[in-house]
């Protein structure tokens, strides 16, 4: 959630209404922060949640490198 904090985290969703991956797709394809977008996917691909390829499938237009790879690696696992 990077230098935002809780309220970074809050612009995204509301991790307590139990969509907290859903907050992670948010945060994968649409944080400025490379760093925060390289945790959300690593975190997805983690979780394996098949819900989560739409947007794993959005980081080849990533800018990083890093992001667009933690992504293809997510997404064949």
């Amino acid at each position: 959630i990077g230098e935002r904090g809780a309220d970074g985290l809050r612009e995204w969703g509301d991790p307590g209404a139990g969509d907290v991956l859903g907050v992670l797709r948010g945060i994968a394809t649409g944080d400025p922060n490379t760093r925060v977008r390289v945790a959300a996917v690593t975190a997805l691909g983690l979780v394996g949640d098949r819900a989560s390829h739409p947007a794993l499938r959005q980081a080849p237009g990533d800018p990083d490198a890093t992001v667009r790879r933690e992504a293809e690696h997510a997404l064949s696992a």
